[in-house]
């Protein structure tokens, strides 16, 4: 409240000045993503190491007071010019609260990191998808280096729903120094492309530290618009930083003798034209689920796609659970993996794994796709009837669905946390007529009566929901594959595989 005096020849008057809190008319920021913004804050997330931040207000008198907050930066490494007054306090590790009262209509901030340009250390990881234990566990490894940031090359979530980016957040959030990241195509799944944006900003983007440039190329829906090529061509050819580096989540090769998880050739052979006239020194990218480094006409690429899911690759090829650790020693980057443990699912996840990917669901996601509810029930080895009541779960052939389904000749493997195993063939995954009569559809259940897992104790559970309710041993025996259920085990419970862990297609 400003109180304002007024003399006069016979009295004075007493002008009470109320101070409102405006929000800003526009707000443009450079390096950085706006999260939200209401009357009396703005919050941005740092893109990079500089921020340039524009509010403009239509009226600046008697504004009230209004804060920027800036997070994923360092505030003890930073520096801060305005044209306004301003105040600045540290909220945490990594967020920084500006305040001010604003005396102008436009007020500007700048925000830049002191980096030593004689040092370059970074972290890189990928491809967690849903598993928050490798992020956790690199996240704590920060001690032990000293990095600049980390940056996840994408697929940071099972299929980009909102609950999935909050968990992946909060895993990320542990993190002592900047995080950088960019989509990968599992993120983008079902609109979660806008989450995406939403939680971390664009996927295309560049930020420069200490001697480097780096470019960071969205690849998410394996491809390359002509925009985002000439914007990518446009950024290399501007700076004039000595080593130029790029992020991506797609490769643009893949090492593995007779496979091809990457791009399509041609835009993969096109981006390795311009990394190679540009001067490109270094990209990194996930995706494959392994570690590789290669050099190819002079620009080394590196695959680093192993914080959490099932690997690609023997391990004597790079099939490790991993991070990488890059320092710049000279002129040139030391690049070496630093080993993950071994994945430890929690017991209401299961990992749906394709032929060439794979996802980690826990409850809370299954729950998020649509489901089947239906009563169902099984004859087991002796013909008693056993499971009788009413199973909720998602359809198989949704979540194989999710990474990249299955073919006539391949075959689906439900393993469970016990050791147990069940073998289906396609059509049991996608019955048609005749079987559909008599298995029905075949569902990964989460709830048994009402009662979810964990206290379900037999989920999560492989159901048939038999159309009239009872899938016997004869229906078992008519609806399995040559060499595969009945056929080896007279029991249509058996196909019911309880406390899954694992849903796997393979090629037979």
């Amino acid at each position: 409240m400003l109180l304002a005096i007024i003399a006069a020849s016979t009295f004075i008057v007493y002008s009470i000045i109320q101070l409102q809190t405006t929000p800003p008319s526009t707000i443009a920021v450079y390096g950085g993503h706006v999260r939200e913004h209401n009357d009396e804050l703005v919050m941005v997330r740092a893109l990079g190491f500089s921020l340039n931040i524009s509010l403009l207000w239509s009226d600046s008198l008697s504004l009230g007071p209004y804060s920027v907050l800036l997070q994923n930066l360092i505030p003890d490494n930073t520096t801060i010019a305005s044209n306004n007054d301003i105040s600045s306090t540290i909220e945490d590790s990594l967020v920084l609260r500006i305040e001010f009262i604003p005396n102008h209509h436009r007020v500007w901030i700048n925000v830049s990191s002191d980096n030593d340009d004689s040092n370059l250390e970074f972290l890189v990881l990928g491809d967690s998808q849903g598993y928050q234990g490798g992020i956790q566990e690199t996240t704590t490894a920060l001690s032990s280096f000293s990095p600049d940031f980390l940056f996840h090359c994408g697929d940071l979530t099972p299929f980009g729903l909102d609950t999935q980016y909050s968990e992946v957040s909060g895993a990320l959030d542990n993190s002592s120094v900047p995080v950088f990241t960019t989509a990968g195509n599992h993120d983008v799944r079902m609109d979660g492309g806008l989450r995406y944006k939403d939680w971390f900003g664009p996927s295309t983007y560049s930020f420069e530290s200490n001697s480097a440039h780096f470019a960071i190329l969205n690849t998410s829906k394996t491809t390359v618009s002509e925009n985002e090529f000439q914007w990518l061509l446009d950024d290399l050819n501007t700076t004039s930083k000595n080593l130029k580096i790029v992020f991506t989540h797609i490769p643009s090769f893949d090492p593995r003798p007779g496979k091809n998880h990457t791009l399509p050739q041609k835009i993969a052979n096109r981006l390795m034209t311009l990394f190679e006239q540009t001067g490109v020194d270094y990209v990194f990218s996930g995706h494959i689920h392994m570690f590789n480094k290669t050099i190819i006409n002079g620009v080394t690429y590196i695959i680093t796609g192993g914080a959490g899911m099932s690997l690609a690759a023997p391990e004597e090829i790079g099939g490790i659970h991993h991070f990488v650790h890059a320092k710049l020693q000279e002129d040139s980057l030391l690049i070496e993996p630093i080993q993950l443990n071994e994945p430890d699912i929690p017991r209401d996840t299961v990992e749906v794994k394709g032929i060439e990917s794979s996802i980690l669901l826990s409850l809370n996601d299954l729950k998020q796709l649509p489901y089947l509810e239906a009563f169902s029930s099984f004859q087991n080895q002796f013909g008693n009837w056993r499971g009788q009541g009413v199973y909720r779960g998602v359809k198989i052939s949704d979540l194989i669905g999710l990474v990249g389904g299955m073919t006539v000749t391949d075959t689906l493997t439900a393993r469970a946390y016990d050791g147990y195993s069940q073998s289906y063939c396609y059509y049991n995954v996608y019955p048609n007529g005749s079987w559909q009569e008599l298995q029905g559809d075949m569902i990964l259940a989460y709830q048994y009566n009402g009662t979810e897992i964990p206290e379900w104790d037999s989920g999560l559970r492989i159901v048939m929901l038999a159309p009239d309710g009872a899938y016997s041993n004869a229906d078992c025996l008519a609806t399995s594959a040559p060499g595969m259920g009945c056929n080896m085990y007279y029991s249509g419970g058996a196909r019911w595989a309880r406390y899954v862990a694992r849903i796997e297609v393979t090629v037979d």
